[in-house]
């Protein structure tokens, strides 16, 4: 795990010791501890001061197509900035790790730039290959606020923690510490969603008869050659029967009564226009 810190302080707060203090626009190495931002590992950032907001971005300058960036508008008094690498153990336990549960990993180094304003609410936008995928808002004073810049990365895309896709009748899924995971679906399961694997709900068992057509639960059509009774559904303790009698066409059979047989002998009709006997 890498730390990357943007701090935003009243601007009469004095500098961090060995930082290396800047006005304008500049572009800052950050080999000796690189930071992973949304999936991503830099060893470079990009510091633009110009117009009317302050972004620090991680492809190149701010210009640059698909820029990964965070971005704080500088009518909140903007006017100077410093920054820092540092070698420090950020263990489960510290600050970050309490404010970030979901934070499993140590780091061992952390990337610190600070800008200095003269109003303690403020906004940043975070942007992911140049779009704006969230908002950090901080209105606290004197006091550190972290915020997760965590997320997995499948075939290309971006996929946030806590989210999941379908893909291929599997599930892919990026959890809370950004571990991407990817599994396929069980026996009679689907994928639906953000990568649910979740069972059908079963559907109604339809049978349907129309003059001397059947057609069957699973939509298969039979006609019914001549004036008998034929089973349409036998299961245990049931069975339901279809009695083709119509007396009133002696070249077509229609369907005159259906006989419900129960447990223990008993049979109900159902016969045309609603009888039930």
């Amino acid at each position: 795990m890498l730390i990357f810190i943007l701090l935003l302080s009243l601007a009469a707060v004095s500098h961090v010791s060995g930082g290396v203090p800047f006005t304008t626009s500049t572009n800052i190495d950050i080999k000796s501890c690189p930071i992973v931002f949304f999936g991503k590992v830099y060893q470079n950032l990009y510091v633009d001061t110009a117009d009317n907001k302050v972004s620090v971005c991680f492809k190149g300058p701010r210009s640059t197509s698909n820029n990964d960036c965070v971005l704080v508008d500088k009518s909140g008094g903007i006017n100077k900035g410093e920054w820092v690498t540092r070698t420090r153990l950020y263990a489960p336990g510290s600050d970050a790790h309490k404010d970030l549960p979901q934070l499993t990993g140590t780091a061992t180094c952390y990337t610190f730039i600070k800008l200095f304003k003269d109003d303690s609410e403020y906004d940043v936008d975070v942007q992911v290959d140049g779009k704006k995928v969230d908002t950090w808002k901080t209105q606290v004073r004197g006091s550190s606020v972290y915020k997760d810049a965590s997320a997995c990365t499948h075939a290309g895309a971006l996929l946030l923690p806590n989210k999941g896709l379908c893909e291929s009748g599997s599930s892919v899924t990026c959890s809370a510490s950004a571990e991407l995971k990817s599994s396929p679906c069980g026996s009679g399961e689907k994928c639906e969603g953000e990568g649910q694997c979740v069972k059908p709900s079963p559907k109604d068992a339809v049978c349907t008869v129309t003059g001397s057509t059947v057609i069957d639960v699973d939509g298969n059509a039979a006609s019914v050659p001549d004036r008998c009774a034929y089973t349409l559904l036998s299961e245990s303790g049931i069975k339901l029967q279809a009695v083709f009698q119509d007396r009133r066409r002696k070249d077509i059979s229609f369907l005159d009564h259906v006989i419900l047989h129960l447990d223990k002998d008993v049979n109900i009709h159902l016969g045309q226009g609603g009888r039930v006997t």
